[in-house]
């Protein structure tokens, strides 16, 4: 029996991943795939929390209220049994895992050991699937999803810690291919001219041997996407509606991020991005050397191009456009009667 374990890295479209498998889950066991519920429903985030140190607790714990030390011991003590039952139930010869925490969350060997003695007791065979990000766009990417997840925090580069078991790919790949071998990782790149028919799904499907056909439903992009300016407008919300509304604010902001993806996908010829073109080739050289190797040794590619998009936008947020920004998105709020003047 054979488990394809996809790991993300975060930001490369593992959500859309995650609920076509879902969606698709008769599909797939009738050409001998399971994707299974027990590691989560959609998104198998109790491979990371099985993982991982059982005092290290983190947001992912909060998420699915295995929130103390007591709780994750006894998760990890009746994980294994119940994902056996499922595996038992069904007579697969392949079972599918995605979970992107297990490539950002999982930065100790002893954790990435812990998920492969997991595996090794149902399979003969783990292949682990990557998709990997350009740095930059993968790093404004995050942030996007912290402001959105209710961050107040200006943008900025991380510490020197967060960039290597984050960004610096070669060194992700090298933890995993230390415990489950080189040979069993399979790195593909998040750029639709690196994609099978220049999309995910495809892609992913091709890489773990399926051939998608009409039976298949299919799925839309998920996650929101807001432009810089819609970004600082919901991080200025996050840090000071609570001020204004006591009770339930973050109801309001949902409420507002929703329609801002409306706003965001009207000014996509104006959009600007997080860094500047300057901040984004210093961001790069970082891993200049890293993806070199990466392309070399995980993808056989001696010119050592990891990346086709080698370009860089030289546009740049303008302080001074940021009034006038904040001042339309609100009228574009107020005409939309998205803002009750009355909830303060």
């Amino acid at each position: 029996m054979k488990a394809f374990l996809h790991i993300g890295t975060e930001k490369t479209g593992t959500t859309t991943i995650q609920h076509f498998l879902n969606k698709n889950k008769k599909n797939l066991l009738q050409n001998g795939y399971l994707y299974p519920c027990t590691p989560g429903n959609t998104n198998h985030e109790k491979l990371a929390i099985f993982s991982l140190d059982s005092e290290n607790i983190q947001d992912i714990h909060q998420h699915l209220k295995i929130d103390t030390v007591e709780k994750v011991n006894k998760m990890k003590t009746e994980f294994p049994q119940r994902l056996k039952q499922e595996i038992s139930l069904n007579s697969c010869k392949n079972v599918i895992f995605s979970n992107e925490h297990c490539s950002s969350r999982l930065i100790h060997q002893q954790d990435i050991i812990r998920l492969k003695n997991l595996l090794d007791d149902f399979f003969d065979d783990t292949e682990v699937i990557i998709y990997l990000r350009r740095q930059d766009k993968f790093l404004a990417s995050s942030y996007s999803t912290a402001i959105i997840s209710g961050q107040t925090k200006t943008f900025g580069i991380p510490p020197k810690v967060k960039i290597e078991n984050r960004y610096d790919y070669y060194n992700i790949l090298n933890k995993f291919a230390n415990v489950f071998g080189k040979d069993k990782i399979t790195v593909r790149i998040f750029e639709s001219s690196q994609m099978i028919n220049n999309d995910l799904i495809w892609d992913f499907m091709n890489t773990i041997g399926i051939e998608i056909d009409d039976s298949y439903n299919q799925v839309s992009p998920l996650n929101t996407s807001l432009d810089v300016y819609s970004l600082e407008y919901i991080r200025l919300l996050n840090k000071h509606l609570n001020k204004i509304v006591k009770q339930n604010h973050k109801k309001y902001i949902n409420k507002i991020i929703k329609q801002l993806t409306r706003y965001s996908n009207g000014c996509q010829h104006e959009k600007c991005l997080l860094l500047s073109e300057t901040m984004a080739r210093d961001f790069m050289s970082i891993f200049e050397e890293s993806n070199q190797q990466v392309a070399k040794i995980y993808l056989d590619r001696q010119d050592g191009k990891l990346f086709n998009d080698e370009s860089f936008t030289e546009q740049e947020i303008a302080p001074t456009n940021i009034i006038f920004k904040l001042l339309e998105i609100t009228t574009f709020l107020l005409k939309d009667q998205l803002i009750n003047p009355q909830i303060g």
